[in-house]
């Protein structure tokens, strides 16, 4: 097994592809199974899954997973295979029968592999399929393989906090752990990536417990004494790898000289492939779980698979079958400031058999939209869907609401830094902008609401500058009724 592990800042932005190759006699091509995007960091980067594809004649003798750095950056691997081990892994760019050099010729050790500063010509091979791993032994190569996706991808992230150890530890200590797994027909000890990072004090260990926090010990992870990181490569097998996917596993990380410990239940949500072998993904910091099964025109069945949460975690995108044709892009809205509800908006350009299933996993409510065979589902925008926002939410966003008589309030005092949200129940179509018109230049933020049709809200952009803000209806400017001013601070300009 060879686990490509990047080098990154916990705030870096740092995009990552994984890769997974199976050592054959004979290489063949591969095939797509799961594309997934996230990034274990900031939400603009993206997971890639490849792997090789076993051969009929040869089965396999090894196999190696990478995880690649999509910005070009260092990391390193492992990788395993059965009898003797090779003393020479081989990367090449193109298929080695086509002679040539090989891109990178490292020694087999123990399987350790380092990697630094790929090209931008390699990254893109290995995005086109075009790259290819042997290993040898004596001058001889006896395994090799080609770059494909394996069928199953898994990943989660958890928050550890001291009130989730039992009993609770008061410590004001935290941190998140990222999991995730590989899953192949080829592989039967599944490889599993963590990284766990977290402000606990010269930590001792870091550790995966069955059942609760205070189970028995599965897997150890800590080795680096006081570090703040602890990434790294496990094998598990499939019952450890099941109690993963049913959310029976907690990370732990402790110091027990100060009793500094925390923990986090992992698994409540799965990006990938679930429990229930279905493709999934987590909205709203890995709260929402959202699945879409279809049947298309033929009765062929399955689930949606995700292609990438967007770059604000509230949006994941869809295909069926063909993953050049997305299907349905959904969004989880937090509203819990403007009407104490979780929304759930989505749109599809199918006239396919589906139904979207979003799950609260911290309450288990769940809510279910079916589209029937054959219809054109019309856009979906429930503002209700999920009434579980926190006992005390956030004071309210300031508003302005739109009605048949006008504008409410038509004065509104906000603070610096503040948005405010334009509702629009006035029956008719509003665009509120900025004065004057038709210019709109005394307060920019003001406009970034736009055009709102009956039923809809606009946010404006954030108030910024302490002044005094002038507004009016751009469809209607001389309607006295939708004109009005928002304070921002003192008022002062």
């Amino acid at each position: 097994m060879m686990i490509l592990k990047t080098t990154r800042s916990l705030k870096g932005v740092v995009r990552f592809t994984w890769v997974t190759f199976v050592l054959l006699g004979v290489a063949t091509a591969g095939h797509a199974q799961v594309i997934i995007g996230n990034d274990f960091d900031t939400p603009d980067g993206f997971i890639t899954i490849l792997n090789s594809a076993a051969d009929a004649q040869a089965p396999p003798i090894g196999n190696c997973a990478i995880l690649f750095p999509a910005d070009q950056g260092s990391g390193f691997g492992d990788c395993q295979v059965t009898g003797a081990p090779p003393d020479t892994i081989f990367i090449w760019v193109g298929p080695p029968a086509d002679g040539g050099t090989p891109a990178l010729t490292l020694p087999y050790g123990d399987g350790t592999i380092q990697i630094s500063n790929p090209s931008a010509h390699f990254y893109n091979e290995l995005d086109n399929g075009n790259v290819w791993i042997q290993t040898g032994r004596l001058g001889t190569i006896v395994g090799q393989g080609q770059v494909r996706r394996p069928s199953g991808l898994s990943f989660s992230r958890t928050n550890l906090s001291g009130d989730q150890r039992v009993p609770p530890n008061p410590t004001m200590a935290t941190g998140t752990c990222d999991v995730l797994l590989i899953a192949d027909d080829f592989i039967s000890q599944v490889p599993l990536f963590y990284d766990c990072s977290h402000d606990v004090p010269n930590a001792t260990f870091g550790q995966f417990r069955n059942g609760s926090p205070g189970g028995n010990i599965l897997l150890d992870f800590g080795n680096q004494l006081g570090a703040e990181r602890q990434q790294g490569v496990l094998r598990v097998d499939q019952t450890i790898f099941n109690d993963f996917l049913n959310g029976n596993i907690y990370a732990v990380i402790d110091e027990s000289f100060a009793g500094a410990r925390i923990a986090g239940q992992v698994g409540t949500c799965w990006n990938g492939r679930d429990a229930d072998n279905k493709s999934s993904i987590c909205l709203q910091e890995q709260r929402f779980k959202t699945t879409v099964d279809y049947v298309n025109a033929e009765l062929d069945s399955g689930s949606a698979v995700p292609v990438f949460p967007g770059p604000n975690d509230e949006t994941g995108l869809f295909y069926f079958q063909d993953t050049n044709n997305f299907e349905l892009l959904l969004k989880v809205f937090d509203g819990c400031s403007i009407n104490d509800h979780f929304w759930v908006f989505f749109a599809a350009t199918t006239n396919a058999e589906f139904t979207v299933t979003v799950t609260d996993t911290q309450t288990g409510t769940t809510k279910q939209y079916f589209n029937p065979p054959g219809t054109l589902r019309q856009p979906i925008q429930d503002r209700t869907a999920f009434a579980t926002c926190p006992a005390s939410s956030p004071s309210p966003r300031p508003t302005l609401t739109l009605t048949p008589a006008g504008i409410t309030p038509s004065g509104l005092q906000i603070s610096l830094g503040q948005r405010v949200l334009i509702v629009n129940q006035s029956g008719v179509n509003r665009m509120i902008q900025s004065n004057p018109h038709p210019f709109h230049t005394q307060c920019p933020a003001l406009n970034a609401a736009g055009l709102l049709g009956p039923g809809e809200s606009g946010l404006t952009g954030t108030f910024d500058i302490e002044r005094t803000c002038g507004f009016h209806d751009h469809l209607n400017p001389i309607d006295s009724t939708v004109r009005g001013q928002i304070t921002v601070g003192s008022g002062q300009k």
